[in-house]
């Protein structure tokens, strides 16, 4: 007799030894079943118990149907099987959607809401023109992240018209003198061919500031002879008063490119003065000169305004003195400082003209923005 193997998973019967079933491909040695004796010629039955199957078959799971295609979901009439997607994708794209929204809200918002965010104290950057957009005094934003502009012409002198390079000058001869002062975040800019435009923060004194900045700083000392100014004992025609124009035009001895050094320093009353120390050459003049001049007036002129004219007590030999004030208790702190500042940074090449000073509302440029 024949053994016959009935297949657990279709009942299919098949002939012992076979590994596989014909019908559903299931694998008759792992599922086992039960092996039936058939004579020769005789049909094999199915047997009376079925086999329950290793593992029940897997149920399907219900799909969503959506309206609107989704990467990942399926639609009606899509065949494809539906997929999950990961929390963290989930996620991840709740980010990216809030993201794009504040960024719309920030848009729509505007530079000017954004203006009022940042203080006064905060730089002032120009990015684009150097005219930034003005602001009314009396505007909401007027005090808060505001700067002053101040636009100066550059004037020029006799048959002299300013230059490229009488700008970069003027340019970075104010900026030192801006960072002598402790204002080194304002910006100094040139624009055409004859304009500079400086834009300071909206913080401590701005009138002494832009008095600092258009003053051109040239320094004379100039030796007023006895025949038109007298000497310490006896009066003469004319007479220099401080913070006046000479009366008589006078050959200066030198300069104050000469000057080496200036800083702070005391009468012999105590009040403020500017102490300045000569360079060789200019100490030697000086001493020379004032050793043949004792008794005699010599005027300390910057733009050609006097600063002080002291009498020659006695020989200047050691390269060094002061310039007092005319006022009691010498220069104002202010008057110094700025003193100090020009004489050290120089003169300016070109004299400077204060076109214009408006408040303007501090530009956020991608150096500055926090």
């Amino acid at each position: 007799m024949t053994a016959v193997r009935f297949c657990p998973s279709c009942g299919a019967a098949r002939i012992e030894g076979a590994r596989f079933c014909g019908s559903c491909g299931a694998d008759l040695e792992a599922l086992g079943g039960p092996r039936v004796p058939v004579a020769p010629g005789a049909q094999p039955q199915t047997p009376l118990v079925a086999q329950v199957p290793a593992s029940p078959p897997p149920v399907p799971r219900p799909t969503a149907v959506a309206t609107t295609p989704v990467a990942g979901r399926s639609t009606p009439g899509d065949s494809r099987p539906a997929r999950d997607e990961p929390p963290t994708r989930r996620r991840r794209s709740l980010v990216l959607v809030g993201l794009v929204v504040f960024l719309v809200i920030a848009a729509g918002v505007g530079v000017g809401t954004v203006l009022l965010l940042r203080p006064s104290s905060a730089p002032c950057a120009v990015a684009g023109s150097p005219f930034p957009s003005p602001v009314a005094l009396n505007s909401p934003s007027a005090g808060l992240g505001v700067c002053l502009q101040v636009v100066y012409q550059v004037l020029p002198v006799g048959d002299r018209q300013p230059d490229a390079g009488v700008l970069s000058t003027t340019k970075l001869i104010l900026e030192n003198r801006l960072r002598a002062i402790g204002v080194a975040d304002a910006i100094v800019e040139t624009f055409g061919t004859d304009r500079v435009v400086v834009i300071l923060p909206s913080r401590g004194d701005l009138d002494s500031i832009r008095a600092l900045l258009v003053q051109t700083g040239q320094l004379d000392f100039v030796p007023l002879p006895p025949a038109e100014y007298g000497t310490q004992s006896a009066a003469g025609t004319y007479q220099a008063v401080d913070g006046q124009p000479l009366p008589t035009t006078e050959p200066r001895l030198f300069g104050g490119e000469e000057i080496d050094q200036a800083y702070p320093s005391t009468d012999s009353t105590g009040g403020r003065a500017v102490g300045f120390r000569l360079r060789s050459a200019a100490s030697r003049l000086f001493g020379d000169y004032t050793s043949k001049h004792v008794g005699e007036f010599f005027a300390i002129v910057l733009d050609g305004k006097v600063v002080s004219a002291p009498v020659i007590q006695s020989a200047i030999t050691g390269g060094s003195g002061i310039i007092s004030g005319g006022s009691a208790g010498g220069f104002s702190a202010n008057e110094m400082d700025s003193l100090i500042t020009v004489l050290n940074y120089g003169s300016l090449p070109f004299p400077l003209k204060e076109e214009s000073f408006q408040p303007v509302a501090a530009p956020v440029s991608a150096s500055t923005a926090p």
